[in-house]
This record gives structure tokens, sequence and C-alpha cells, in this order.
């Protein structure tokens, strides 16, 4: 649950170092009313339904599944689209065709199983013109630019959205902050992570040289 005074009591604490507010999305910023399992239900029967002559929506699934355990076993971050273009590529169609349609699919799925945070938009706009830098950081199979897309279409607009699928790192091995810093060349001191999660986004950070705070779920 986002609240907004500790957030600024946090930041007025630490105004001589703080200059980037990084913020978790799902169950922060944007609430799930459904399983990611769901999600993924939905995702592919949509896509099935795209290709009726090539496979079931069970079927997609199943190659989806193996495709992220893969990935999990090998402790690498999977991306949805780096599937996608396998799936195609197993089945003879056009790659980019069927990523744009996966892509668009999980986006779908995605929106219709989430609520916005009371008050998250006007947030992001106060810390914003407060002079701070705001971040999204999720451990996510989203493009950073799908998952953009998905921010947008909830009025939450960020300077950089970073998405573990696409870096290659994520919050839960605490590598992706060390990739941030570097990227916005910026020191950790400078950082504050705002999330539900306590390993992820307290934990983590925190090692990392962080400042983080913890919204836990209502």
């Amino acid at each position: 649950m986002i609240s907004t005074t500790k957030i600024v009591k946090k930041l007025e604490k630490h105004s001589d170092s703080i200059r980037v507010v990084s913020f978790d999305i799902f169950d922060t910023l944007l609430d799930r009313r459904i399983p990611d399992a769901y999600v993924s239900h939905i995702a592919a029967d949509i896509l099935a339904k795209q290709y009726p002559n090539t496979a079931n929506a069970e079927q997609i699934l199943q190659s989806r599944t193996r495709y992220r355990l893969a990935h999990e076993k090998s402790g690498t971050p999977w991306l949805l689209s780096a599937w996608l273009a396998h799936w195609a590529n197993e089945n003879g169609l056009s790659g980019s065709l069927v990523i744009e349609a996966g892509c668009q699919a999980e986006l779908s799925a995605e929106c219709a199983g989430l609520d916005l945070a009371d008050g998250a938009p006007g947030l992001l706009r106060y810390i914003k013109s407060s002079g701070y830098t705001v971040i999204a950081t999720s451990d996510m199979w989203l493009d950073s630019d799908w998952l953009n897309k998905l921010l947008v279409s909830f009025g939450l607009v960020f300077d950089r959205v970073y998405s573990s699928g696409t870096v290659k790192k994520n919050k839960r091995r605490g590598d992706i902050f060390a990739f941030i810093e570097n990227d916005i060349s910026r020191p950790a001191k400078a950082f504050l992570h705002i999330g539900d999660n306590v390993l992820n986004d307290v934990i983590r950070p925190r090692q990392a040289g962080w400042e983080s705070l913890w919204m836990p779920q209502k």
C-alpha cells in the first residue's frame, strides 16, 4: 500500500544524498487481482486464437512453461519476446509478427487483472516535480518497452524502466542494482527503492548500498 507520507519523510531524511527514486511495480503501484499463472492462461488463449492452425492454448502454455523453467534452472531471467521468437521458429512463423502479437496479448491479459494503487500517478508527478529521477525496477518477463506501455496505460510515467528480462539481471539476486547505478551514472547512496517484497525490495537494495522503503500489500 502506497504511503505518500512515509516516502516524503524518507526523502527529507536523506535529502543530501538521494537523487533517484526507484519503484517496484506489481503489488506496489499496480495491485494484482489475479495470479500470474492465470495471466499466462489468458495470454495463451489470445495467442491461440490468432494462430488457430498452429497450436491450442494449452500447447502454447506448455511451450512457455518449458522455456521459463529452463531459464530459471540456469539462473537467467527469461524474456517473453525471446520465448515468442523461439516458439515462432519452431512453428515456421514470422518471428516479428508473433512477438508483436504475443506481447500485445500479454499486455491485454495483464491490464485485465490489475488495479491502480490510489494516488500513484500523482505521487510520481510530485516526486519528479521535486527534482528526483523516478524509475521503475521490476523482476518481469516483459521487455522494458512493453512494460513501459503497460505503465503508461495506467498513467504511470517514469524517466526509465528496467525489466529483469531485458537487462538479464534481477532484484532477487541483487545484481540489477549495480547495473542501474552504472546506467544512470549515480553512486549507490543516491538511490531509494520502494516496494512490497521484503527480500527483493528491502534486503537486496540495502545490501547493494541503496536506501529502501517497505510498502507492504494492504
